[in-house]
């Protein structure tokens, strides 16, 4: 691989779920221990998941950089030392915290105002709620992709329970993002924690944050020693050093400030730990499941297309050797843009459609019950069409019903007595001509196209405006509105950018549904998002719009 990014990743798993699914279908149904193991590797992959263990002693900004990599203001930062408590973050559909107990207590839900309460030495001194973990999740896209981001207790707090926690909790991570500062470098708490990680053996990136308190000949004396220290704790897998002022990259995310970013080093950390992803984590947990697929295609013995699924295994390995592999480029675009994803929302122009049919309705069904006279212009008219009957019929009364559809009936019978007499002298196809044009007048039709009409300019003419606002956000269209709007945009900058858009929200949709099958494949329901849930649904509004 040359280039790469988290959703190549994806597409990946998907693919290896897809060669999943064709052994499990062929496999004999007495050979139940295959399917089990066959579920196993969906579980698997369903859970996969990239633990970031943050560590560092209080007062250093753990909070405020993870803040500033997710690019959210959310998580309580402050000076005061953490409880001994596990604070983790993940993905959902919605923010949510839920705060787990030790055995003998239900578990909560609280608001990210009440998270201190819990989780710091202040407002839960020593523990004495005897919380376990308190669980946040964030609807951010880098969450989705599979980080799974660990606060744990501030070391040198002097309190025991704090470090015993942390350090009982180290052996759970992936990778670890130790966090020290420029006002204090490496102390001597801080060198212990790092003599422990280099024992565990695994990958480490190391922060100093706070490099806007300090000048650029002090930033390079400081990176100094503390690379000396690290070369003399872990020998040649010492971890490299990363510089990085937390709060300039969050007030940047939040207030978007491009070279203020780029300057805050923060960039260059969430490149590295999404390289490291890809690359040595991604890469050894997909071979090892392509080689344990394998073993099981070879174990088989059955009808399977042995050599095809094979092949398709060989050439998933071979994307993902575990060793000798070749650096990954991790683009900016991969890193930055690839966060932000496209959610499926309601489309804007479906939105104003459906309000204006409401209205309508809503003061046709009265003058439909009140007017003899607008119930015989509307029988005149051949009715509504099929879909506008049945949303006619889902806000009236039954008498409101009885009374506005008997004229239409009675004009039905007649135009089918006169149906039935043109067979005599015509062939069917007319027949059905003249049937299908039966209520060809639809007021709710005619109201909806020009609704739409109008709409669509509107939307054309608005685009500059839209392109020049800060959040670059563009209004989402189901594909039937998209169609009909290309032929109004004349700006094509613009259009670009809705049409790419559109794809992201596409793409999104697919792997949505692509990981809620894994999910139910691998019997792990809990783990299903909101939108996972919702993700057909969504599809069917995207393809055919809301009506």
């Amino acid at each position: 691989m040359t280039s790469t990014n988290l959703g190549e990743y994806e597409s990946s798993k998907f693919e290896l779920a897809e060669i999943l699914r064709a052994i499990k279908s062929r496999l004999p149904k007495e050979r139940v221990e295959l399917h089990t193991r066959v579920t196993e590797l969906f579980t698997r992959l369903a859970e996969d998941r990239f633990n970031l263990v943050v560590v560092g002693r209080f007062s250093r900004g753990k909070s405020t950089l993870m803040n500033a990599i997710l690019g959210v203001d959310r998580l309580p930062t402050g000076i005061l030392p953490l409880t001994s408590v596990i604070t983790s973050v993940s993905y959902a559909s919605r923010e949510d915290i839920r705060i787990e107990f030790e055995r003998g207590r239900i578990d909560c839900e609280i608001r990210m105002s009440e998270l201190a309460d819990y989780v710091t030495e202040h407002g839960n001194p020593r523990n004495i709620k005897r919380v376990v973990s308190a669980r946040i999740v964030l609807p951010v896209e880098l969450l989705r992709r599979g980080f799974y981001f660990v606060d744990t207790p501030g070391l040198g707090s002097n309190i025991v329970e704090n470090a015993r926690t942390t350090e009982e909790f180290l052996p759970e991570a992936d990778a670890f993002l130790m966090v020290s500062g420029y006002d204090a470098p490496l102390s001597d708490d801080e060198m212990r924690v790092a003599r422990t990680l280099a024992r565990l053996g695994r990958p480490v990136f190391f922060v100093l944050n706070k490099q806007d308190v300090v000048s650029e000949v002090e930033r390079r004396e400081v990176c100094r020693y503390v690379q000396d220290r690290l070369h003399e704790i872990f020998g040649g897998s010492a971890p490299q050093v990363f510089s990085v002022s937390a709060r300039d990259a969050l007030q940047s995310k939040l207030m978007p400030n491009a070279a203020r970013l780029e300057a805050s080093g923060v960039m260059t950390l969430e490149e590295e730990l999404t390289r490291f992803l890809i690359e040595d984590k991604s890469r050894e947990f997909l071979g090892a499941m392509c080689k344990r697929s394998l073993q099981l295609l070879a174990e088989s013995k059955s009808d399977i297309d042995a050599d095809g699924l094979r092949a398709r295994l060989d050439g998933l390995r071979h994307q993902y050797p575990v060793q000798g592999a070749v650096r990954t480029a991790v683009t900016a675009e991969s890193t930055t843009a690839e966060h932000i994803g496209t959610r499926v929302e309601e489309c804007l122009l479906c939105s104003r459609v459906n309000d204006v049919l409401f209205q309508f309705l809503c003061q046709f069904q009265y003058e439909l019950v009140t007017s003899a006279e607008v119930r015989e212009r509307f029988a005149s008219a051949g009715g509504l069409c099929e879909v506008h009957l049945r949303l006619y019929a889902s806000m009236a009364s039954e008498r409101g019903l009885c009374l506005a559809l008997a004229p239409l009936m009675r004009r039905m019978a007649t135009t089918l007595r006169g149906a039935a007499a043109q067979l005599t002298r015509d062939c069917p196809v007319a027949v059905r001509d003249g049937l299908n044009s039966a209520n060809a007048g639809c007021a709710a039709c005619q109201l909806q196209s020009a609704t739409e009409l109008e709409a669509i300019e509107e939307f054309a003419v608005g685009c500059e405006r839209l392109v020049s606002e800060a959040s670059g956000k563009f209004p989402f269209l189901c594909f039937p509105h998209l169609r009909l709007t290309v032929s109004h945009v004349r700006d094509l900058t613009w259009l670009g950018h809705l049409l790419r858009g559109e794809a992201s929200a596409a793409e999104r949709l697919a792997e949505d549904m692509q990981r809620y099958v894994l999910k139910r494949d691998g019997i792990r329901h809990a783990l299903t998002t909101e939108e996972e849930s919702r993700a057909a649904k969504d599809a069917i509004d995207f393809i055919a719009g809301r009506r």
